[in-house]
């Protein structure tokens, strides 16, 4: 078990680093909203079904309806009939959609690029490194709990 007082900086950190910057850009959506959002921003055609968004975010069905039903009510995105089988429903982004996301990204990706020019190239590749290896322990914990 770690020591206390660093399990407690630690969590404190990374608190501050999740109300940073980024994050008060990405508001005015839901954390599923964002997910959504850039899944569909990342794909290529940027058109995917309910059921796929589902499954590459690990969002309940339920989370994706309600999410796309506010996204479609402030004309972020647009659910059409799909032209290859008429059953399967695609949601896709609507270019004010588009516009958005692409803002949002490019103000982050300025964010991101100043903390890098400050950290400089050591102490960032030392970041990733580091960030990478907390994803790879907790993917192993999660392995050794199935």
């Amino acid at each position: 078990m770690p020591d206390e007082e660093l399990l407690q900086s630690l969590l404190k950190s990374l608190g501050k680093i999740y109300h940073m910057a980024p994050s008060k850009i990405i508001s005015g959506f839901t954390h599923g909203e964002n997910k959504i959002l850039n899944q569909l921003y990342i794909t290529d055609g940027f058109s995917l079904s309910p059921k796929e968004l589902s499954e590459i975010l690990f969002l309940s069905s339920a989370r994706v309806a309600a999410a796309l039903k506010t996204l479609e009510q402030k004309g972020r995105v647009r659910r059409s009939v799909s032209e290859t089988d008429r059953r399967k429903i695609c949601v896709s982004l609507t270019r004010e959609g588009e516009e958005i996301i692409l803002a949002k990204r490019t103000e982050i990706n300025s964010i991101i690029g100043r903390v890098i020019d400050k950290l400089g190239s050591a102490d960032s590749a030392q970041l990733v490194r580091l960030i990478d290896r907390i994803i790879e322990i907790t993917e192993m914990d999660k392995e050794a709990e199935i």
